[in-house]
């Protein structure tokens, strides 16, 4: 589809390849360090957020469960 090729100029990595055919490796350039760094920066901050919504689902949870028994 014309709409994915302008977004994602690498191969989906899930897309359909004809058996026995590799995906094509994803660019890389060396001047992304900077932009790799706050990436980074923002994966971590978003995994902390998940990891606290996370325990406080489980806390929710286990105090329906002893409420519930």
């Amino acid at each position: 589809m014309l709409a994915d090729d302008l977004r994602r100029p690498y191969q989906h990595p899930y897309a359909v390849t004809a058996r026995g055919e590799r995906p094509a490796p994803t660019p890389t350039s060396s001047d992304d360090h900077p932009r790799t760094a706050a990436s980074a920066e923002r994966t971590v901050h978003r995994l902390h957020h998940i990891r606290q919504v996370s325990d406080q689902a489980i806390s929710v949870i286990d105090q329906v469960l002893e409420q519930a028994s």
